[in-house]
């Protein structure tokens, strides 16, 4: 059974169109130490528990974490 998600090479069906397991790889730190200097530097208020996680609407996960799903999503 094919995955839905993946490419057939196996990398991850993301929105950046990267179709390259490095190149996503890399995408993906720079990515996150970008979002990780912003929260750093502007902290966001709540508990980030899973009740709050899970309050975050998915269109906001979508624009924080371009290349994967969100947990509301499943």
């Amino acid at each position: 059974m094919t995955d839905p998600y993946s490419e057939p090479n196996g990398v991850l069906r993301n929105s950046l169109g990267i179709t390259d397991a490095t190149e996503l790889s890399e995408a993906e730190a720079d990515i996150a130490a970008v979002e990780l200097a912003i929260l750093d530097a502007q902290p966001l208020p709540g508990s980030y528990d899973l009740a709050h996680l899970q309050a975050v609407p998915p269109a906001d996960l979508r624009q924080r974490v371009p290349v994967g799903r969100g947990a509301a999503n499943h």
